[in-house]
């Protein structure tokens, strides 16, 4: 069976979008009950209630309110596209045939009122070829073994790519970050059973793996990205990696993986980082500042004394507990026993060779 008989994903027009979801200024939802014309042109009311066995106001059994005091909760979107699936054939129903949607005449009765989504994902009768199902149940398979970094790296690449008929993929919710990992996950098996071949063009692209890598890497802190700047530094000296400023609206890491197989300096620091992420990383990367400060404070390493926290009979010159934490985290060098050393890394390294 074609997974679209099952899954439909309903997108709000362009105009209630704007770059990262629904237009935050304003509440994005239709009614759930309108009055629509059937194929013979004969006014026939609808509502979505879930507790009913049908959208057909007039086949509703039991006790029913008057439609005019008729009042269900209005169906929201909480960004710009909403995924149903098998267990919502009444609001799928309902949809397909409301008057806000761009298929119909746009007549709530006799009122007119604004048509605010469409479907991308119909049902289908159409029949799939062997060829076409080996192709579509492998792309979903592919999606479903995914781990949630690589869904997020691949998400990222597939970002906006625009599929006809103005309708641009979007794995982003309200605020303009990604869906959460079971979301994202429907959302991509989805895009990936409609779309197989544009799916493994991405999936099978290097880029994606590098992506994938680079995002390891900062969850690993290995490397900082600075937004503002838009560019890509190391997490344990803070060296900026030349050239990596991105251009302005395009994610650092996305430019930077696009760049790794064009240019051989950006291959030299993804092969640094990639060695960095086998083994070489800092250790005051894998601990958060202020666990590193009470450790290295319970084990006597430093110690606040005369106005600053010192190390022994030196200060480091942080005169305050956010000033250490700050220095800490940005792996600051300080001056012990007349030898500068990597404040982090120095507090961490003290603080074992204490506990042993």
């Amino acid at each position: 069976m074609n997974n679209a008989s099952q899954t439909a994903i309903f997108e709000l027009l362009p105009k209630y979008q704007n770059d990262q979801g629904v237009d935050p200024r304003r509440r994005v939802s239709v009614p759930a009950k309108c009055t629509v014309k059937n194929e013979e042109g004969l006014p026939v009311r609808i509502a979505y209630d879930p507790t009913r066995d049908s959208i057909y106001y007039d086949k509703w059994v039991g006790n029913k309110p008057d439609w005019r005091e008729l009042n269900l909760p209005k169906i929201n979107w909480t960004n710009f596209s909403k995924v149903l699936g098998k267990n919502d054939p009444l609001l799928k129903e309902y949809l397909r045939i409301c008057s806000w949607g761009s298929d119909s005449d746009g007549y709530d009765g006799s009122n007119k009122v604004n048509k605010k989504f469409r479907e991308i994902t119909r049902e289908s009768q159409m029949q799939e070829t062997e060829e076409d199902t080996r192709l579509r149940l492998r792309a979903e398979s592919a999606v479903m073994d995914m781990d949630a970094q690589m869904l997020v790296s691949l998400a990222s690449v597939i970002e906006g790519e625009e599929l006809g008929n103005n309708i641009n993929v979007t794995f982003r919710g309200q605020e303009g970050d990604m869906q959460d990992t079971r979301v994202l996950r429907q959302i991509m098996r989805t895009f990936a059973a409609d779309y197989p071949e544009l799916f493994f063009k991405f999936h099978d692209d290097e880029d994606i793996d590098i992506m994938h890598n680079m995002r390891e890497a900062l969850n690993m802190g290995v490397i900082k990205v600075n937004n503002t700047a838009r560019a890509i530094s190391y997490a344990h000296n803070n060296e900026q990696i030349p050239k990596s400023k991105s251009p302005k609206g395009v994610n650092p890491l996305d430019y930077f993986a696009q760049r790794v197989n064009k240019n051989q300096d950006f291959r030299d620091h993804y092969e640094n980082i990639l060695s960095i992420m086998e083994g070489g990383v800092s250790e005051a990367t894998t601990e958060t500042p202020a666990s590193i400060l009470e450790a290295a404070k319970e084990a006597g390493v430093i110690k606040w004394m005369n106005g600053s926290f010192h190390i022994g009979e030196d200060s480091t010159g942080a005169k305050s507990k956010n000033d250490i934490l700050n220095r800490i985290s940005e792996n600051e060098t300080v001056t012990v026993d007349g030898n500068e050393v990597l404040l982090a890394d120095y507090l961490i390294s003290k603080t074992r060779a204490q506990s042993v």
